[in-house]
């Protein structure tokens, strides 16, 4: 247990690391009765909060006896937070995480509608867009407050370009070619799951229809004093 790791982890008791087992890889000795640990380290809430990188799984199955093993929900999210075989390459992970997600898939296909739906709801930022800041910070690496920038920069344009597409559609232009886009990134969330690095295959055409709104706008509350000056120089005559 390192000193950095310590300082976001708890234990699951709840009580604090029996003496000599401060720093050590579990916070309590072992029950020679059940030769498990009396308890162990886990991510404090907050840490576990910001999301998950791999399926929180509450039962595995032992290879080695063939037994099923439950353990406690914080557990299991935390292996979640910080899923990987230490000591492990890269090959050697990507087989664990697609493993267990082909487990998790084939044990939740009734959720299917609903998984669809959030992914929708992620890249939209309609369903919880306070986590996926977290998420774009982990695993994606992007700053925090990059991260919270653009999810308060994205609101006003979304609500602008839905009026820049209601413009256009009075106009005799195609509005197609610029919902092609948004559409591709749907279709990609829908396949594969809804983060905000997708959505950036859109952002150009989002920004075109919420131009198109503001110019509307402006046309709109200029267009009373056109319509005076061109009545006023009617009057006038040549």
């Amino acid at each position: 247990m390192d000193g950095e790791r310590l300082q976001k982890s708890t234990t699951t008791d709840g009580k604090p690391a029996r003496p000599g087992h401060e720093m050590a890889s579990a916070p309590a000795p072992i029950n020679p009765h059940s030769g498990q640990h009396g308890a162990y380290w886990v991510l404090s809430e907050e840490e576990r909060a910001k999301g998950f990188v791999a399926p929180v799984r509450e039962k595995y199955l032992h290879d080695a006896c063939g037994a099923v093993t439950t353990m406690a929900l914080a557990l299991a999210e935390t292996y979640a937070r910080e899923s990987g075989v230490p000591g492990a390459n890269a090959a050697t992970n990507a087989d664990a995480y697609r493993s267990g997600a082909l487990t998790f898939i084939g044990d939740n296909l009734s959720r299917l509608p609903a998984v669809l739906a959030a992914r929708v709801g992620r890249v939209t930022g309609l369903y919880r867009p306070l986590q996926q800041v977290n998420l774009d910070t982990l695993p994606e690496g992007r700053d925090p407050w990059v991260a919270k920038l653009s999810l308060a920069m994205y609101y006003p344009i979304a609500l602008l370009a839905v009026a820049g597409g209601l413009v256009l559609r009075r106009r005799p232009l195609p509005l197609f070619p610029l919902l092609a886009l948004p559409l591709t990134v749907l279709v990609t969330v829908l396949a594969t799951f809804g983060q905000n690095r997708y959505r950036a295959i859109a952002e150009g055409a989002l920004v075109v229809l919420a131009a198109i709104a503001v110019d509307a706008a402006i046309r709109a509350v200029r267009a009373p004093d056109r319509a005076a000056a061109t009545s006023a120089s009617s009057e006038d005559g040549p």
